[in-house]
Formats: structure tokens, sequence, C-alpha cells
């Protein structure tokens, strides 16, 4: 370190900024806005404040609402303010995409690409650690290949990073990101004073999946495996636009439903519509697409079906100028986290055409909107993930007795149904009071907007919106079915 002056080091940082100003210059979607900033600061501000007492930052953003922007303006703040060398930062992730790589290169300046490490070429780490203090480890998109005894962990095993001892005495932070933390929140919690969150707002004019549900662009996805699901989405399709557009489809896992979904497709569009695969590790087929945005950057002169056969899922930023309808699988087990982050999450952000619609689970949206409004600490709702019911890489060496779920353990709870006659009659009141000792009020409770589009029954399968400040909640679903649900006395 004794060669890394303090002088030095800010001059590198005057390069790296200057640097960055210019490829703005040349690429205007580089350009750092003020909520960015504003993330990047409040990041630096309880790393300084804490002087060590925390290790572990853990910043929450929306998908493509500008995360890699804030890690370029984190890492200018660390050289220019904290004095790190730019030689001390890495960006790791566990993804395995080298599309993740190429992406980040468009983003960073070329002296900084041999900081940066993905899943394949994570083990290299170590050796750039060792002797080295004053560090700051940047790890994106946390949630993947998170589990304990997974390659991350691993990593940060033999670097010593589960050692808060050892990364207090050689000055080193780690700061986190993803839209889904997932379990990895779960177990940073556990850490007490030694981990904290940030909680990054979007940009002005940011689209996310709130907002593409509230303008009526999200609708619930069917099995496509039933042809008449695929009829009605190709005439959704062509009633829709005047134009033609892409349309992408994640196909199912199965070989067989593979093949029946685009037999479907190909058979019922009657030679209007053109058909594509993406797959990512397409083994040199020349029929199938590996870098998705060389088709969506230019018009299609019809409209035009891309089956999704893996990936393009977090971390991959496409052009959506010309995408009309994108459509998630129906799984019989739904990954909630996969749910956000997939097609749904590839087209939010800043540049989302209007008429853009979405086929996935609205379920999912509606919980990840509770969790997003708590900042994450409702343990109220259910949330399916990878690593929802193991540990992870968040729980260091000092967290004695980790426990898994404390923070998706959902509370117990009843609930009764009561037609529209008996929610005015009387009937409903007498029966919140009796054994809830609560009257609800005369009116009101029908027109709650994260409710719109749920029926009764999914409503009372969730126990939505239950905790100690709320007890009891009475809901209209858009069935028509009014349903109380209570907390049981635990």
């Amino acid at each position: 370190m004794s060669h890394y002056t303090h002088e030095r080091i800010q001059r590198d940082a005057d390069v790296f900024k200057n640097q960055l100003i210019s490829m703005e210059e040349d690429n205007p979607k580089l350009k750092i806005f003020d909520n960015q900033k504003q993330a990047a600061l409040n990041v630096y501000k309880t790393l300084k404040d804490s002087y060590f007492a925390i290790l572990y930052i853990m910043v929450i953003a929306f998908t493509q609402s500008g995360k890699t922007g804030i890690m370029v303006e984190l890492i200018y703040l660390a050289m220019k303010k904290c004095f790190i060398p730019m030689q001390n930062i890495f960006i790791i992730t566990g993804l395995s995409s080298v599309e993740w790589i190429d992406q980040m290169k468009e983003r960073f300046p070329p002296q900084f690409h041999s900081q940066m490490f993905h899943l394949k070429t994570l083990q290299e780490l170590p050796k750039k650690l060792v002797g080295k203090k004053n560090v700051l480890v940047i790890i994106d998109e946390l949630h993947m290949a998170a589990k304990q005894k997974q390659t991350v962990s691993n990593v940060l095993d033999e670097c010593h990073l589960h050692d808060p001892d050892f990364t207090r005495e050689n000055a080193i932070r780690i700061v986190e990101f993803s839209a889904t933390p997932d379990g990895v929140y779960r177990d940073r919690v556990q850490l007490g004073s030694r981990s904290a969150t940030v909680m990054a707002e979007p940009g002005r004019g940011y689209v996310g999946a709130f907002e593409l549900l509230e303008r009526g662009s999200v609708k619930e996805a069917k099995n496509l495996t039933n042809q008449g699901a695929v009829a009605s989405l190709l005439a959704d399709i062509q009633l829709r636009y005047d134009n033609p557009r892409y349309h992408l489809v994640r196909l199912p896992t199965k070989s067989e439903d593979k093949k029946k979904v685009e037999d479907h497709f190909r058979r019922l569009s009657h030679g209007t519509f053109e058909f594509k695969t993406y797959q990512e590790k397409n083994g040199g087929d020349p029929d199938t697409i590996k870098n998705i945005n060389t088709i969506l950057e230019n018009a299609p002169d019809k409209h035009t079906v891309i089956f999704i056969k893996d990936k393009l899922r977090c971390a991959k930023t496409i052009t959506k100028t010309y995408i009309g309808i994108v459509y998630e699988r129906k799984s019989q087990k739904i990954n909630d986290s996969s749910i956000i982050q997939s097609l749904l999450g590839r087209v939010t952000g800043y540049d989302v055409p209007t008429d853009v619609l979405i086929y996935t689970s609205i379920d999912t949206i509606h919980r990840y909107k509770m969790l997003w409004e708590s900042e994450f600490q409702d343990a109220t709702v259910h949330w399916n993930s990878n690593t929802s019911k193991t540990m992870t890489y968040g729980i260091d060496d000092h967290c004695t007795d980790p426990v898994v779920g404390i923070q998706r353990t959902r509370i117990p709870f009843k609930h009764k149904f009561f037609t529209e006659e008996e929610r005015y009659d009387g009937t409903l009141n007498a029966f919140s009071q009796r054994v809830l000792g609560w009257k609800p009020r005369k009116r009101g409770y029908d027109n709650i907007k994260e409710f719109e589009h749920m029926t009764s029954e999914s409503i009372a399968s969730r126990g939505w919106g239950l905790n100690r400040k709320n007890p009891h909640r009475l809901i209209r679903g858009c069935d028509g079915v009014w349903v109380l649900v209570w907390r049981e006395i635990e």
C-alpha cells in the first residue's frame, strides 16, 4: 500500500472520472444520474460514519433502474474520498454468463476491466487479494450462486472475507447489489450492527413492475402447451399492434413441452409470423440467436416470436424499442425471484414502450411490492427463491446459531368468505365483532389497487398484508366475493 499515496489515488480517481465523461459523450446512456449519485453517496456515508463497525452494505434497487451506475459512482467515491486504490477495488458476481462481462466492460473504463470476475473466473480473486489492505469488494446480483458451499461462498471463505476480525484488520468492505436479495438479506440481518441496507430509489421516468401492473400492462401467464392459450395470444398480438413487433416467449423446460409450444405457434399463425430462437449457449447453431440485441435493435418486417430457451434473466439489458409482448412460462412451482428478474425485469427501465404487454405471475408482483414497501422486513410475506430455505454466504464467522427462514416465516391465519349482500346486511360485521372484536367501516375496502385483479380464493390462500400492526383485513376479490382474513392468536 505504501506506493499508493493519497495524491496518486486521487489522480487515478480524476483520470477514472474523465474517462467516464468521455465514454458518456460517446454513449449518452452511460450518464450517471442524480438518484444514482445519491445512492452511491448513501453507501459511502454509511461506510465512512461507521468506521468499520459496518462491514457489509446491501444495496437493493429495482431491476434495470441503474445499479451499475451506482457502482461506477461508488468506485469513484471510494478512490476520491476513501483513498482506496483502483487495484484494490473488485466487482464479482455469481453469474456465469459471459454477457455480464461484456456489458460491464461497456460501462467501465478499460483500466478497470481486469478487476471484474464472474463465476467462471472467480477463483482468481484470492490471488488478487493476497497481502492487500484497504479493499472494496462489490458483489453484483448477490442472489446468484449464493448458497453456502457454492462458488461465491467458497471463494469469500478462501479470502477470509467471512471473518469480521480479518476484514476489519485489513480494512476490507463488502457492498452487494440486487433487486431480489432473498436469503442473503435474511442472513445479513442476523449479523446485527455489522450489516446495513441502502434502498436505492429509481430516477424520474422509471417504469417498473408496479407501474406496469398499475397501467394494465400485465396479464396472468397461462400454460402454452394448451393450444387455446397460444391461439388467444396470437389473436391478442394481431389486435394490439398495427406495426410488426418482437414477442419474447420463454419455452417450458421439458423437451416434449418445448416442441408442443413451438408447434402450436407455427401451426396457428398460418405463416403470418416469423420465428427465431434465443439461446446463449447455442453450440454454433446458425439458426439460433446468441446476442439477442443484434435482432432487437432493428424493426421486424413482420411479427416475430423469439423463443427463449435459457438465460435472459438478471443483469441482461435488452433493446425494448420494438418489443410487443413478453411471455414468462407458467410453472407449477413459482420461483418468485426468477419472475421478478426474468422477462418482466428485462422490460422494465427508462425506455419501456407504452404498449408493451407482459404475461407473468401477478401474485408475485403484489408480494414483491409488499416486500419493497417494508424494505424487505415484512416477515409475513411468503417468498420462494433458491435461497429461501437454505443458508447463504451472508452468514459470517461471528454469527452464532444462525436461523434459516426468519424473514420468510408465514404467520398462521384464518379466513371467511361473505357475499355482497352479507357485506352490507350486517352479517359480516356481526361475525367480525363476535370473533375479532373489530367492526369494519360501513363503506370501503372494495377499491384497493393491489387486489383489483385478485380473486377471493387467491386472497384467502395468502393472508395478504397481515402482521402485528394489522391483525385483520377485509378485502373484496375481483369475483365480487368478500374475504375477511385474520391472524390466529399465537
